[in-house]
């Protein structure tokens, strides 16, 4: 079965499971990729809800890089929806806590991906650096189930370096300024309601988790990151996120990229 290949993965505090560094022999994929890799349909058997729990979103898959390493040997499956942008394939994270974010992939061996912008696919594989840039290789695919509308646009590739803009706070976004940017990955942004003000709340930005990533390495670049400014004003819908423990202040997650805004 599918889901013997996937490894568990957790919620907003606890950190998912390493996968298995294989899968079993009769779902491995073959050691030479073909030229071509196609979405094979999902067995009749086998349910998509219980596959993707054993997956990662794609930008799962980000957080949790340093199991995820072909060079170690690593193998998993990262779910999203397909997009072209900047002469890449990316599979775009539709999950609450990273929607629109993304990972490029490619496939592994050279192999051409015939997949379609909107398209709704499981990628197996691992991460390998090319270019100075990280890429999802995939070495099997899945289909999914499509989804309900039509898929967004993506004009912009799907970074945070390259999400953030500057403008006007959207309607019934939280105005607010940075005090402090995480001291290290899962640390979240502390934030004041005004400049210099006293910290009200931790801010989690889209992608961000609270808690140190998966052995506590962080495999993030540079385009991955959020990079707002100490003492700048910016504004995002934001929602609050309920833990199971206590902390000083309250934890906050960004639904959208910030906004940067002028100060009043």
């Amino acid at each position: 079965m599918l889901a013997a290949a996937l490894g568990c993965r957790g919620g907003e505090e606890k950190k998912a499971e390493p996968p298995p560094a294989t899968p079993p022999v009769s779902e491995a994929p073959p050691t030479t990729a073909p030229a071509t890799l196609v979405p094979e349909a999902l067995p009749p058997e086998t349910s998509e809800g219980s596959l993707l729990e054993r997956a990662y979103p794609a930008w799962g898959a980000v957080l949790e890089r340093a199991s995820l390493l072909a060079r170690r040997g690593q193998r998993g499956a990262a779910y999203g929806r397909i997009a072209e942008v900047a002469g890449a394939t990316w599979l775009i994270d539709e999950t609450p806590t990273a929607n629109g974010l993304g990972i490029r992939i490619a496939g592994a061996g050279g192999a051409r991906l015939d997949v379609k912008p909107g398209q709704r696919v499981l990628a197996f594989g691992a991460w390998e650096a090319a270019e100075r840039r990280w890429v999802w290789k995939v070495e099997r695919l899945v289909g999914l189930r499509a989804p309900g509308g039509d898929a967004p646009a993506v004009a912009r590739e799907p970074l945070p370096a390259k999400l953030l803009a500057s403008g006007v706070a959207p309607e019934g976004a939280r105005v607010f300024w940075v005090l402090a940017a995480p001291a290290k990955a899962g640390d979240g942004w502390s934030i004041a309601d005004q400049k210099d003000g006293p910290p009200v709340a931790t801010l989690l930005l889209p992608g961000e988790m609270l808690g140190a990533p998966y052995g506590g390495l962080d495999y993030l670049a540079p385009e991955e990151r959020w990079t707002l400014a100490r003492g700048k004003q910016y504004a995002a819908p934001v929602v609050e996120v309920q833990l199971r423990r206590k902390l000083p202040l309250p934890v906050l997650r960004a639904s959208a990229p910030p906004v940067a805004v002028a100060a009043q």
